[in-house]
């Protein structure tokens, strides 16, 4: 008889690493005779069809993020009620489940991290903001649940994060890091020197800026100012590349307050954004938190070196100085200065080529990582 399991996915969005992450894990689990029904929120255009594939649409596509969480994790609950499931595997926010992707961490640890660059009031709205309690509330009934069965992390450093919080007994958790598309950005990498050129006269890119790729979406969380900051103390030839959904106001004010809003091209959102890699020598997510960091990941599969933080779960793939700077909290001047002269340095005068860069991070080809997702943490 087939396996049966329910997947929890509220939204799609074709930018979302962790969506083309599901897609990646559907289709393997169709191919292999899998029934799914995917959970997930009204009118999503999930791109995936298949016989053995169920779309429940649930809950309620408008409404504040407050209402929106609580109706669908309401919905979810009766829908998975007298129903029988292998697994019910969650990538979302929901308190039923066997099995979670805690790809977006610890909550917990997500407010403790951004109330401590916050203002006091910022910090009493979010002590007493209903939508951050429910949340809390969710993730806690989860993370605590008999039905539980396994926590998938996707770093040591969320594991530690949710262990630390949760007292969550080590045999419930597997550290699997997230996955990338390595034959495309491969066939990408091969042909990186024709896409460069296409991009840089697309753009006006001038032929002799030293860019640096900034890849994401939720700019102050994964320190767009700290990369802005850090482009002063790196050589005048130096360009920041921005790609990614935010407000840019208050970044090309702080560029400009500091001199260097001349180096700071900001594109926003951008199809593949890791492409633009081709026309860059190095990447920066010195986040203030961040799960993984698979932005850091695809612009290494296109062989270039990364600074991230040390609140980055990518940072335990970084060999510092080598293949890359870890920048360590708290983002002092100081601090933000030997870690970006350093990149500086390293930039300059390579320690690794880029096919050495890519190769060290092969085990990160989606089609390896699905498996062993499958393998080891649904046990299917």
């Amino acid at each position: 008889m087939p396996k049966h399991i329910a997947l929890i996915r509220s939204g799609y969005s074709p930018f979302g690493g962790i969506e083309m992450h599901a897609l990646s894990l559907m289709n393997k689990l169709l191919n292999h005779d899998v029934q799914i029904d995917l959970l997930t929120l009204p009118h999503q255009n999930w791109p995936i069809g298949h016989p053995n594939l169920t779309v429940v649409e649930l809950g309620l596509n408008k409404g504040n993020r407050l209402f929106q969480s609580w109706i669908f994790n309401r919905s979810v609950g009766k829908y998975l009620t007298g129903r029988s499931f292998h697994c019910v595997f969650s990538m979302d926010q929901v308190d039923s489940c066997t099995h979670i992707h805690a790809g977006g961490g610890s909550h917990k640890s997500f407010l403790q991290i951004k109330n401590q660059g916050s203002s006091p009031i910022s910090r009493l709205f979010r002590k007493f903001s209903l939508f951050h309690n429910y949340i809390l509330s969710l993730e806690k009934k989860a993370f605590t649940d008999d039905a539980l069965q396994k926590i998938r992390c996707c770093s040591t450093m969320v594991k530690q994060d949710i262990s630390k919080h949760y007292q969550i007994p080590e045999n419930k958790m597997i550290v699997i890091h997230n996955g990338i598309d390595w034959s495309g950005i491969g066939s990408v990498f091969e042909d990186r020197i024709r896409i460069k050129n296409e991009l840089q006269k697309k753009h006006a890119f001038h032929p002799d800026w030293k860019m640096i790729l900034f890849l994401g979406s939720g700019f102050f969380r994964k320190g767009l100012d700290i990369a802005i900051r850090g482009l002063q103390y790196m050589r005048d030839d130096f360009h920041l590349l921005v790609i990614g959904k935010g407000s840019p106001k208050a970044f090309l004010q702080l560029a400009s307050r500091i001199g260097v809003e001349n180096r700071v091209h900001i594109l926003g959102p951008q199809e593949k954004g890791w492409q633009y890699a081709s026309t860059c020598k190095g990447f920066v997510l010195p986040s203030r938190y961040e799960p993984f960091g698979r932005a850091a990941a695809e612009a290494q599969s296109m062989g270039i070196p990364a600074l991230v933080s040390d609140r980055t779960g990518y940072a335990e793939l970084i060999q510092d100085k080598t293949n890359g700077i870890v920048m360590n909290f708290p983002d002092t001047d100081i601090e933000i200065q030997r870690s970006f002269r350093d990149f500086d340095h390293l930039i300059n005068n390579p320690v690794l080529s880029a096919d050495d860069i890519r190769n060290q991070i092969a085990h990160l080809d989606d089609e390896s990582v699905v498996k062993t997702l499958i393998r080891d943490f649904l046990c299917l």
